[in-house]
């Protein structure tokens, strides 16, 4: 879909002269093997889920097991459960849950046909069997992409498996992200390797790809329907679709895709609202309002941090040099349509880069950070607002629907987590990363002088986005371990706080405090409350509290995705604006307090 990049006179960087399989001439073997991610990205995905599956349960994982344990007596009655939704949010019907119910009852069936549902063993082999077939059929979808959509389709798949979000998105099957793009990636990785069908007034010659066939139509709509049944968020790439086929006037041809996402969808939307008397996209917008949302601000400028941690800044490499050609070749004629000469962070838009860093800082204004962690932060939106700028180029551009279609695709999932999610997160960004891969690898500068640098690049970023998956998985642990200490050394009480640690402590048979039954008036003189200091624990809301002891996690790793003392907080700018940083504290500290009679206060 995207035209090759031509060649580029000039002193240094080049855009490269392409041969016939779109490889350097002069290529090696390697280089070839590189180009054919069909070969590679599979089995490196397959190697990323088996490393990262001893990691306990992080985030929201916990709640989707627990989901998974609640419906399996009734699979048809998905919302009859109730949990409680710390901090302190009073009681209501589960119906108002955020997200259809694909992936919970995804989990449930695993749980059934392996007899286990989340507990500590067995919990490697759930996870494999929950995580594998998203991952590799989201792996399988990027190689495709990568293929019809960019000049250099394995440079575009390493930038993406080398990605911190790729990584932990790989290493967390439990949560909606990873089905949900590799759902909704394969619709239109699908989609995008279409050539002219004869329905589409090809010759008799012509040999159309499954993409282009009714078959592949249908499978495109099938794949998009099953993902917005997974996370209602993806609904943003039905645009994306809709938008490349009126630009290439297929939209009367392309029925069949839009028929079947519709029976998909609308299937799934028509079963819970016979079974719940009402329909269950509309109560959750009308419910929205009642959870709570972090400024619209912070969500811009967090979203901008976490995109520039997304992928290696190699657009960077050899820019001046990019600028001293244009400069040299500034009388030169325009390159033929769909030709890359002048790449768009390189082009007259470049301006803007400065302007929307500054004005995402401003308007977040996070005046709780220190000069260096100023400094780090300013790098992150840095490199994000360049991406958007690129993005935002190459979905306006004409020369090349592919391109369009790929800059389309990143602003629309950007757009998404501004006003579909509470908070900005980097899981949140995971189904952007491809399209966003196969942009930047085409307008990468390929001077041999500088094809070091670019390597030290993408190694580095893939040792970061591994140092930051045993991060995570450290971070489980330590809340995991704190918890069986308490469990060991008091009698089951109440806890406040969520994520792995609420998952360890209800393992071992510890009850959430409660809005309305053990809050502050429910709890009597003598129990006991825990609550960790990272795991989002609420604020304790009363006052009869005695502190009786302090837990630290012996682990003081540096690295950290989530330290909110620190400002740190890769899954939500509302815990840290920072995506990742240093600490020197315990990975994780928790309190124990015990419940005192109003009058020994």
């Amino acid at each position: 879909m995207v035209a090759r990049p031509v060649g580029f006179s000039g002193t240094c960087c080049c855009y490269g002269r392409q041969g016939p399989a779109g490889n350097t001439s002069g290529s090696t073997g390697f280089s070839r093997l590189l180009d054919s991610p069909g070969l590679w990205l599979v089995p490196v995905v397959l190697v990323v889920v088996l490393g990262f599956s001893g990691k306990l349960p992080v985030v929201d994982e916990e709640s989707y097991l627990f989901m998974a344990r609640e419906t399996l007596a009734d699979p048809m009655r998905p919302y009859d459960w109730w949990r409680v939704w710390q901090p302190w949010a009073p009681a209501g019907s589960s119906f108002f849950f955020a997200h259809p119910p694909l992936q919970w009852l995804w989990v449930g069936l695993c749980c059934r046909v392996l007899g286990s549902c989340g507990a500590v063993d067995g919990l490697v082999v759930l996870r494999l069997a929950v995580s594998l077939p998203p991952a590799m059929l989201l792996g399988w979808s990027v190689a495709s992409l990568a293929r019809s959509s960019s000049s250099r389709p394995g440079l575009a798949s390493l930038l993406w498996i080398g990605s911190p979000i790729t990584v932990l998105g790989l290493s967390s099957g439990f949560m909606v992200d990873l089905p949900a793009t590799a759902m909704g990636t394969a619709a239109l990785a699908l989609w995008a390797s279409r050539k002219p069908s004869m329905s589409d007034g090809a010759t008799a010659g012509s040999a159309a790809s499954p993409g282009g066939t009714s078959l592949g139509l249908v499978v495109v709509g099938l794949l998009l329907g099953l993902a917005v049944s997974t996370k209602y968020p993806m609904l943003v790439l039905a645009p994306v679709l809709l938008v490349d086929a009126a630009r290439r006037s297929l939209l009367r041809t392309s029925w069949p895709l839009w028929l079947t996402f519709v029976i998909t969808w609308g299937g799934l939307e028509s079963w819970l609202w016979y079974e719940y008397d009402q329909p269950h996209l509309l109560a959750v917008l009308l419910s929205a309002s009642q959870v709570e949302r972090g400024a619209v601000s912070g969500r811009a400028a967090g979203s901008l941090a976490r995109l520039g941690l997304a992928l290696a800044p190699l657009l960077f490499v050899g820019g001046w040099g990019v600028l001293k050609t244009r400069r040299k070749n500034s009388a030169d004629p325009p390159g033929p349509p769909g030709s890359l000469k002048e790449p768009p962070l390189f082009n007259r838009s470049v301006w803007f880069v400065p302007m929307l860093v500054l004005g995402a800082l401003l308007w977040a204004a996070p005046q709780e950070l220190g000069p260096f962690q100023w400094g780090v932060l300013l790098v992150f939106v840095s490199m994000g607002s360049s991406w958007v700028v690129l993005a935002l180029s190459a979905a306006l551009s004409r020369r090349s629907p592919g391109t369009a279609f790929l800059g389309l695709w990143v602003l629309m999932v950007l757009a998404g987590v501004l006003v579909g999610h509470n908070f900005a997160s980097g899981r949140y960004l995971l189904p952007l990363m491809a399209p966003l891969a196969c942009l930047v690898a085409d307008l990468v500068p390929v001077c041999p002088a500088l094809r070091w640098v670019r390597g030290v690049l993408v190694l580095a970023w893939g040792l970061l986005a591994i140092s930051m998956g045993l991060a995570d998985m450290r971070l489980a642990a330590a809340a995991s371990h704190l918890a069986e200490q308490v469990a060991s050394r008091y009698p089951p009480g109440f806890f406040v706080g969520e994520w792995t640690f609420r998952w360890r402590m209800e393992q071992e048979g510890w009850s959430p405090v409660e809005y309305g039954r053990n809050g502050a008036e429910g709890l009597r003189a003598g129990d006991l409350v825990v609550t960790p200091r990272n795991s989002v624990a609420a604020p304790l809301p009363w006052e009869r509290l005695r502190l009786v002891e302090v837990l630290e996690s012996s682990d003081r790793s540096p690295l950290r995705l989530v330290d909110v003392p620190g400002n740190i907080g890769y899954y939500a700018e509302t815990l840290g604006p920072l995506p990742v940083g240093l600490g020197r504290e315990p990975l994780e500290v928790v309190r124990v307090y015990r419940v005192v009679k109003e009058t020994d206060r």
